[in-house]
């Protein structure tokens, strides 16, 4: 138990997280799915709870999406866990960023993003996260 407050209390090791991707997710004639593909370690000895994910997305110069979304579920202690967490963007905003790109090309990104966890004690603690890469334009749907 003491080991555990240690490490809570700021002498131990912290949760930490990678943006591993972002990628397409839903797809229909309102909205856009954008999955985060998010590994998270949890090296304290009781479960981390996750709290929400404050992102945005953007590509040259324009940012693409930004927004909030509360999370749910936990890590178990001593482990770390792969997540895919979910954001949607209007469809109206992503005609305009891909206008003039056809379906299959690649556009460059940068993701920052925020994951905010419960730690026992200590309360919210933010981790910040960035990843850049590339987005393969899907095709949209058809009537």
């Amino acid at each position: 138990a003491c080991n555990t407050l240690d490490a809570l209390m700021g002498s131990g090791p912290k949760p930490t997280a990678s943006l591993k991707g972002v990628r397409f997710g839903d797809l229909s004639f309102s909205k856009v799915g954008l999955d985060f593909d998010v590994e998270v370690t949890n090296p304290y000895e009781v479960p981390l709870p996750l709290l929400n994910l404050d992102y945005g997305l953007t590509t040259g110069r324009s940012q693409v999406l930004k927004g909030a979304a509360p999370l749910q579920g936990t890590i178990p202690a001593g482990q770390s866990k792969l997540l895919t967490l979910p954001a949607e963007v209007s469809i109206l905003e992503v005609i305009r960023f891909v206008e003039g790109l056809r379906p299959g090309a690649s556009v460059p990104y940068s993701a920052d993003a925020t994951l905010s966890v419960d730690a026992p004690i200590l309360g919210k603690i933010p981790i910040p996260l960035t990843k850049q890469g590339e987005l393969r334009i899907p095709s949209l749907p058809g009537l």
